[in-house]
This record gives C-alpha cells, sequence and structure tokens, in this order.
C-alpha cells in the first residue's frame, strides 16, 4: 500500500491537473469579454477615421480609453470572484484530503473564510497582486489602442487598415489575460493549501516541490522537482544544492509547479497507530 505522503502526492498532482482546468475555465469566460470589449471598440472606429480636429480626436480617443477602463474593471471584478472561490474550496479540499487519507481527523484546523478572501485579494502572482496586473493591461491597451489610431491617421490608413491593427494589439492583451487568470487561479490555489498547512503546521515534515515534468517544464521548475522546504520557505538539510533557492509558485505565467506536503508519521503527531506502509 502507498505510505501516506505517496497518497497525499499523488491526490495533489490530481487537483492540480483539476486547478489547472479551472484556471482554462475562468480564461475562457475573461476572453469572451475581451472578445465583446474589442468588438465594443471596433464599433466606434468609424467615429475616428477620416478627417478631424485634434480637439476631436482627443475626445474620441478619451471615450475609448475610458471604454477601456470600464471593461478591464469589470473583468477584474469577475476574476477576484472566481479566485475567492478557488481559495475557499482549495483551502477546504487540503484539510478534507489529509483527514480523508488518514481515515481519522489530524488536521484539525480551518482558517476563516475570511482569510481566503483576503488572500485571493493578496496573493502575488509573478510580483504583484492580480488587481495591479489588470490596471497594467488595461493602461496597455489603452496606450496601444491611441498609439494605432494616430498612426493609421497620420499615415491616411482607411479604417479597415486601423482596424486590422487594433485587433493585433486586442490579440495579444486577450492572450495575456488568458495567461494572467491561469496564473492568478494556480498562485491563489497554491497559497490557500499553503495556509491551511501553516494552520496545522505541526503536522508538517516538509513542503515538497512538485514540477510537471515534460518538454514545456521550464528549467527553474525542472532543477527544484522534489526540493522539500518548511514553512518559513528555508531548504531542509540534505536538498540538493541546485534546489535549495527557493522561489515561490507560480514561478512564471502559466506555470505547472505545486507544492505538496509530507506529514509526520502518526507517532510523531501523537496518535499511537502504526504509519501505512
Amino acid at each position: 500500500m502507498p505510505s501516506f505522503n505517496e497518497q497525499l502526492a499523488d491526490k495533489t498532482t490530481e487537483r492540480a491537473l483539476l486547478v489547472n482546468r479551472a484556471g482554462a475555465g475562468s480564461g475562457k469566460k475573461i476572453l469572451k469579454m475581451m472578445v465583446a470589449m474589442e468588438r465594443d471598440i471596433v464599433s466606434r472606429l468609424p467615429e475616428i477615421n477620416g478627417e478631424m480636429t485634434r480637439a476631436r480626436l482627443q475626445k474620441q480617443l478619451k471615450i475609448i480609453r475610458k471604454v477601456i477602463a470600464d471593461y478591464y474593471g469589470e473583468i477584474a471584478t469577475t476574476s477576484a470572484e472566481d479566485l475567492a472561490e478557488i481559495a475557499k474550496i482549495e483551502g477546504r479540499w487540503q484539510v478534507y484530503t489529509i483527514n480523508a487519507i488518514a481515515a481519522v481527523e489530524i488536521a484539525s484546523v480551518l482558517p476563516a473564510a475570511a482569510v481566503f478572501e483576503e488572500l485571493a485579494k493578496e496573493t502575488l502572482i509573478v510580483g504583484n497582486v492580480a488587481g495591479d496586473w489588470w490596471a497594467q493591461q488595461s493602461t496597455k491597451l489603452q496606450n496601444d489602442f491611441q498609439r494605432v489610431v494616430q498612426l493609421g491617421l497620420s499615415q491616411g490608413e482607411t479604417n479597415q487598415q486601423i482596424t486590422k491593427r487594433f485587433k493585433d494589439v486586442s490579440g495579444i492583451a486577450q492572450n495575456n489575460a488568458y495567461a494572467l487568470v491561469k496564473t492568478s487561479t494556480q498562485s491563489v490555489a497554491i497559497n490557500a493549501r499553503n495556509e491551511s498547512m501553516k494552520a496545522n503546521e505541526d503536522l508538517i515534515a516538509a513542503k515538497v516541490s512538485m514540477a510537471t515534468l515534460d518538454s514545456h517544464t521550464s528549467l527553474q521548475c525542472a532543477v527544484r522537482d522534489q526540493a522539500k522546504y518548511d514553512m518559513e520557505n528555508n531548504p531542509i538539510l540534505g536538498t540538493d544544492p541546485v534546489k535549495q533557492s527557493y522561489i515561490s509558485i507560480p514561478r512564471h505565467f502559466q506555470c505547472r509547479s505545486y507544492f505538496s506536503y509530507a506529514i509526520k508519521s502518526f507517532k510523531e503527531i501523537g496518535l499511537n497507530i502504526d504509519d501505512f506502509t
């Protein structure tokens, strides 16, 4: 029979795949909103094309910038709601799964729902919180749109040519939005499970970095596969020197790495029962 920690690692791997699918589902929902925004903006392009004064151009650009900002505001809100739900689900899953494998309640503490809601807002995604990433993407698309229109007008392009230029930059924005949603989902899920484990820290022997090892795995993830850390992210003695430097997961956009946990033996946590063999 697989050991407790082998079973937990297997279930965590299965869960990581489900979270990845959930992130893809959320990403598709956001993409629909991005496509609606693109259509809305394109429908306004005829008002901008052609002969116009500088004042009128600036007025029209200001209107479109607000349209983009409003859409991104709605997108950020929708994404935040999804992340809050993911945080609560994954935090509970971690505690439930440990107890289900043990067939006895050894993980006895579950953080309050408010903890997970705050975590969803404050989790860093590759160095920034999700809300700030959305604000940056909004500003970038606003600036790209203005550049496309001004360049097109200065070169005497037709509305069709300006539209094509805009759809090109909009496509890039859509790809960036999808990557952000998937990465945010992964990051919040990992941090929520970690929050539950911190509440039950007396059970933990190690936090174990696990990577999806295939041709798409980045080097920084691959070399840290199976690296072990304590809950303060310090390498545990015996970890390969190459793996010792801790980098939070996700380590890059659309990272598929995750953490599992090595649990102490039943006797170490005060239970007079035999461990799995």
